[in-house]
């Protein structure tokens, strides 16, 4: 999916886009052009991309007047985070990226596995599974990737899980203990 994202921005340009959804508010017609620059700058250096944190050294000086708006073509980062890896690593940075996720999942996955019978671990599979999806789709439409603040939230989010998971309910239940008594 991640390919297609890319391969079908750079099919269509913003301005058809907006043409047929008028009902986009600013910020996202804004990231339609982010998105446009962005990729014209990945097909020059495709495979191992500009460098890590590049995007700081594209910030450019044009803008697009649209419906009033002065917009800038690249205010400081892509506001994508497949985008931005993209831009700053190539498709190497965006496989071993890609290939990061789907290991977290994959783990996240098997660590429950054994007790598929127990309601709360399912629950708590899910919320991890819920996190870990709410994360990405923020970081494909807003942030930096490598804001100090968001990575700590994911961070966060993880050792939270972790936390629950591996030193709250699993001794519980390798221990046969109720789980119903403290929760």
């Amino acid at each position: 999916s991640t390919l297609t994202f890319v391969g079908i921005i750079t099919l269509i340009t913003p301005y058809k886009i907006i043409e047929e959804a008028r009902f986009l508010p600013i910020s996202a017609k804004h990231r339609l052009f982010i998105w446009d620059y962005s990729i014209q700058k990945i097909t020059q250096k495709p495979f191992i991309g500009w460098g890590h944190g590049a995007s700081r050294n594209f910030v450019d000086e044009n803008f697009i007047e649209y419906e009033g708006h002065r917009l800038s073509v690249f205010p400081t980062h892509p506001h994508n985070n497949i985008v931005q890896i993209l831009l700053e690593n190539g498709i190497v940075g965006l496989f071993i990226y890609l290939a990061l996720l789907c290991k977290y999942l994959f783990c996240w996955n098997k660590a429950f596995l054994q007790y598929q019978s127990n309601k709360r671990l399912k629950n708590i599979r899910s919320a991890g599974f819920a996190c870990f999806w709410t994360c990405l789709i923020i970081s494909m439409i807003s942030f930096n990737m490598w804001q100090n603040w968001f990575l700590c939230s994911y961070l966060w989010v993880a050792l939270m899980l972790y936390f629950v998971t591996k030193q709250v309910l699993l001794p519980r239940i390798i221990h046969n203990d109720s789980l119903e008594k403290d929760l």
